[in-house]
């Protein structure tokens, strides 16, 4: 049985809002198998281009010589463009090898380069564009096997689903410079809860709340309730969640009263972006809820229905902030 370090998967939703690098992310899964250096690339589905969004120990000189030339000649680029999202494939396994070895791709750029092999995991499709992780071992270490395979696969639906969150807020950061107004747009906190209530991530108003002493707390990285009230709407809330059963249109949430009097605060939860509840890839842990803190203390909420429409979120995503004075 393959062993999950929830460090790495922490750090994986950490790179989706910026509280960690690329970096950190990609060495962290570097380092379960050996690879020699990781990029994000995104290519468009004609081969015409390549774009490297986050690099790794590539050397700059090999990176260029793919962006500007040698993406036109990989003989994968049909094949790769096809993937399904959170597919995993190495270079030698998605065409035939001995027309793989014998193309000039592989002799003028990928041998030269040192790599014998290139793990491929399909992240974004969006527009005509697709984007890989790349993930390429020098000969030292020779071609991936199936146990590479097996190491991986338990952080690939991570690597997805916080990968096209980074993507959404880094297209709200290009064009407003908010990625921490839309965080507070589509919640004051943020809280992801993985498979066993493990914590994948919480930004700094989720850790605050948990931190706050309001019925929750962090225990060997999972969320817990300290109070039996409180207990007791976590499990009622998320039992359908954990089940698999939730209603994406549905309304879930409960208030945690606070001891001093003050108005409560309102946790509301939602399925992940873009799967329906319980949904799983390759049938491995992946995130469950996404927790929204909404504290009627915070203030004025601002108007999201032109930010909805400009970004894309969906009703549920825009809808809580706006009901924040109803609780």
């Amino acid at each position: 049985m393959t062993l999950v370090d929830d460090k790495i998967i922490h750090t994986i939703y950490s790179c989706a809002t910026g509280d960690s690098s690329w970096d950190d992310g990609l060495r962290a899964v570097m380092g379960l198998i050996d690879a020699r250096c990781a990029g994000i690339v995104r290519h468009s589905i004609a081969p015409v281009g390549a774009e490297v969004i986050a690099g790794v120990d590539v050397d700059p000189r090999i990176q260029a010589a793919y962006v500007s030339r040698y993406v036109r000649q990989n003989p994968l680029i049909n094949c790769l463009s096809a993937m399904p999202l959170g597919f995993l494939t190495t270079g030698s396994g998605v065409v035939d090898e001995s027309f793989y070895f014998d193309s000039d791709f592989y002799n003028s750029w990928q041998k030269p380069a040192g790599y014998a092999d290139n793990m491929a995991i399909m992240l974004a499709r969006r527009n005509g564009e697709f984007v890989l992780l790349s993930l390429p071992r020098g000969f030292e270490r020779g071609v991936y096997t199936p146990e590479d395979f097996d190491i991986v696969k338990p952080y690939i639906s991570h690597l997805v689903r916080a990968f096209n969150i980074w993507l959404r807020l880094t297209v709200a950061q290009l064009k407003t410079g908010w990625v921490e107004e839309a965080l507070d747009q589509i919640g004051k906190g943020l809280i992801i809860l993985g498979e066993d209530r493990i914590i994948l991530y919480a930004n700094r108003n989720g850790e605050a709340l948990i931190n706050s002493g309001v019925g929750l707390e962090r225990g060997e990285f999972r969320l817990r309730a300290t109070r039996s009230d409180v207990r007791e709407a976590l499990d009622a809330t998320l039992a359908e969640f954990e089940a698999g059963i939730a209603d994406e249109t549905g309304d879930y949430g409960f208030p945690l009263e606070r001891d001093d009097g003050r108005p409560p605060v309102f946790l509301r939860v939602q399925p992940p972006l873009g799967r329906k509840p319980g949904q799983r890839s390759f049938g491995l842990p992946k995130a469950v809820a996404f927790l929204h803190v909404v504290d009627p203390l915070d203030g004025k909420v601002a108007d999201t229905d032109s930010f909805a429409r400009t970004y894309g979120l969906t009703a549920g995503e825009a809808r809580f902030p706006r009901s924040a004075g109803a609780h």
